[in-house]
C-alpha cells in the first residue's frame, strides 16, 4: 500500500515537473535572447576591457569545451577524487564511532 502511494506521488511529481518545463520552454523560445541588453554591466565591461586586451570575445566557441565535457575525462577524475574523499571521511567517522562506543563501555 505504501509503495502504491509513493508511486502515485512520484508520478504526480514527474507530470508536474514536465508541465512546468514545457511551459517555461515555450516562454524561453518566445524571448529568444542570447545576449545581455546594451546597458548591462557585462556588455559595458566587455566594450571597455576587450579593446585593451586585443582579444575578440565573439570568437569564443563553446563547442571545444562541450567536447571535453562529452569526453568525460575531467568528470571521471572528479568522480574518482570525490570517491576517495568520501571513503576517507567514512573511515574517519568509523574510527570516531568506535572511540565513542568504547568510551561508554
Amino acid at each position: 500500500m505504501i509503495q502504491l502511494i509513493a508511486l502515485m506521488g512520484l508520478l504526480i511529481g514527474v507530470v508536474g515537473m514536465s508541465y512546468v518545463a514545457m511551459r517555461k520552454s515555450r516562454e524561453l523560445k518566445v524571448l529568444a535572447t542570447h545576449t545581455p541588453p546594451d546597458g548591462a554591466f557585462v556588455t559595458s565591461a566587455i566594450n571597455i576591457i576587450a579593446p585593451k586586451l586585443k582579444f575578440d570575445f565573439k570568437k569564443i566557441s563553446i563547442q571545444p569545451m562541450m567536447q571535453k565535457v562529452k569526453d568525460g575525462a575531467w568528470f571521471k577524475k572528479t568522480l574518482i577524487k570525490s570517491k576517495i574523499i568520501l571513503l576517507k571521511l567514512e573511515n574517519k567517522i568509523d574510527v570516531w564511532l568506535k572511540k565513542i562506543s568504547h568510551s561508554k563501555k
